[in-house]
């Protein structure tokens, strides 16, 4: 799979004298992993209560991942509040390697 990358604030990045960047493999299904959760995340805030979002971005971020080429990949998926911020999200792959990748989610 080959998609345009795009930054932390889901801006598409440029790179200079080229066109836009793009990202491939692991890297586009973790950009993916991260846009749909972001998305998923501004749809529902508004509409359910504290106690209930972890549980709920956990359930959808698993639901992609299933749909994603590095399933098989992952040994856990964890979503908890930050530590620093209760209105934060923070979403972290671990793979079978103990790589991990993480991404907040906010509205």
């Amino acid at each position: 799979m080959i998609d345009v990358r795009v930054d932390d604030t889901l801006d598409i990045v440029f790179i200079t004298g080229v066109d836009v960047d793009t990202v491939t493999g692991r890297e586009a299904d973790e950009q993916a992993l991260r846009i749909a959760v972001i998305a998923f995340f501004e749809q529902v805030i508004g509409e359910i209560n504290r106690p209930t979002i972890l549980k709920k971005i956990e359930l959808y971020s698993r639901r992609i991942v299933e749909s994603l080429d590095f399933v098989e990949e992952i040994d856990s998926l964890r979503v908890d509040f930050s530590p620093t911020d209760p209105d934060v999200a923070r979403v972290e792959v671990v793979y079978d390697t103990g790589e991990t990748f993480a991404f907040d989610v906010n509205n």
